[in-house]
């Protein structure tokens, strides 16, 4: 498993341990993690129950790197 596969699923079983753990419900809140290239964002309006690793924003840090449009559904 490469590093950033393994840093994606990190994420979700955070996500869903906060879940379990009554720190969170429904869609409120998000989670991100520091990766080698950047960040790594969970979607707003995905439950973390139904979370998958592919579904991670990755960000990238470098000033005007961002691809705006990428990120036009993530609202």
């Amino acid at each position: 498993m490469s590093a950033d596969a393994a840093l994606r699923d990190a994420v979700v079983q955070a996500c869903r341990g906060m879940l379990a753990a009554g720190l969170t419900r429904g869609t409120s809140g998000n989670v991100s993690a520091r990766a080698a290239d950047g960040m790594l964002i969970t979607p707003s309006a995905v439950p973390f129950d139904e979370l998958e690793p592919e579904q991670l924003l990755s960000v990238p840090l470098a000033p005007g790197t961002v691809d705006v449009a990428a990120m036009s559904g993530l609202r």
